[in-house]
């Protein structure tokens, strides 16, 4: 059990020293005493290697002559103990007696496991270099300062991904689509999630007719795509997470492009009146 308490407090100590020395060289531009402090950590960590590696050869040659080892058993264990913990043989435990004793029980002047106390002092080192690190030459990032670079870092992901994917569009950025291909596809949507709602070509059913000029939340196109996306008061559900931006892009071009279209048995107007804003061209501006 020492044995195995020994190789995890080691093995813990090896990796909380190569995590720190990881996040050194990743979170920040290494310095010269970073660098140094990185060397000397190598070092520290190759004498470790060393020393548990003799430490296990040493224990493997007290197990390599069996026979020797049955009739020196309880030398053996001994011998590993005293490695491992230090302990003092029973015949002079007089020489630690404390002279404090209760009930039957002596109390002892033992020394501290070997394990236990290099153990000790290398979270020493490691809490020495982590405060140089962080708090004195200020070569890494403290938590929060980490985290809210990473927020910022993340939200460019974000808009980086969008933007490759087209997907950017929003009820401030839409325009409306005027290619065959485009509005094909929002037909195909119209069809699949509008029709029930709004009837065939958009004459209206339970939902109002989208071909006339009539509209109860606005007519153009960015009012078109933020009903779409966000759904409205009077029933209609939000399609902002089963359509994308660009397919909401796409359907509500293609919603705009009924108007006039005249289909069979179209629903009473409902609304208000909207009229469709045409820029203006100031003909003082144009020169020959």
């Amino acid at each position: 059990l020492p044995l195995i308490v020994m190789v995890f407090m080691l093995f813990s100590s090896s990796l909380f020293a190569a995590d720190e020395i990881a996040n050194v060289v990743e979170k920040s531009v290494i310095g010269e005493g970073g660098l140094y402090a990185i060397i000397i950590i190598d070092i520290l960590l190759l004498l470790l290697i060393i020393y548990m590696r003799n430490l296990i050869i040493s224990m493997v040659k007290m197990r390599v002559d069996i026979p020797k080892r049955k009739r020196k058993k309880k030398e053996s264990k001994v011998k590993i103990m005293q490695l491992l913990t230090d302990i003092v043989p029973i015949e002079d435990e007089e020489s630690l007696d404390m002279g404090h004793e209760y009930d039957g029980i002596r109390e002892l002047d033992n020394n501290l496991p070997p394990w236990w106390k290099w153990g000790f002092y290398l979270s020493i080192f490691v809490a020495f270099i982590y405060f140089l690190n962080y708090h004195v030459f200020e070569i890494g990032d403290l938590q929060v300062a980490e985290y809210e670079k990473q927020m910022v870092q993340a939200d460019l992901d974000v808009k980086a991904y969008l933007k490759s994917q087209a997907l950017n569009v929003d009820e401030n950025t839409v325009i409306m689509l005027t290619d065959e291909s485009s509005l094909a596809k929002g037909a195909d949507i119209f069809n699949q999630y509008c029709k029930v709602c709004h009837a065939e070509g958009g004459a209206g059913l339970v939902g109002p007719n989208l071909t006339d000029d009539y509209w109860i939340y606005g007519g153009s196109i960015k009012h078109v795509f933020k009903t779409v996306k966000y759904g409205a008061k009077n029933g209609m559900k939000s399609w902002k997470d089963e359509l994308n931006p660009v397919q909401m892009q796409e359907v509500s071009s293609f919603i705009k492009s009924l108007k006039g279209t005249n289909p069979a048995n179209p629903k009473d107007a409902q609304g208000k009146l909207f009229v469709e804003e045409i820029a203006v061209i100031d003909s003082s501006a144009i020169t020959n």
